[in-house]
């Protein structure tokens, strides 16, 4: 049984991509967590200037 409860995204006019993106941490299903997770990693990496920064993509795209 889920310990958390799942929350719905809430779309509101004038939602900015930095709140869906914020909503996207809580929610379930669809990589959602993940992309969240992502962007926040992306954030760091750019603050850290000695940080060596490279893009890789995975086979299957």
């Amino acid at each position: 049984m889920l310990k958390e409860y799942i929350k719905d995204y809430e779309f509101r006019e004038g939602i900015t991509i930095n709140e869906l993106i914020n909503q996207m941490e809580d929610a379930w299903g669809f990589t959602a967590g993940k992309l969240s997770s992502s962007i926040n990693i992306l954030e760091r990496m750019i603050k850290d200037k000695n940080c060596k920064k490279f893009l890789s993509f995975t086979a299957n795209l």
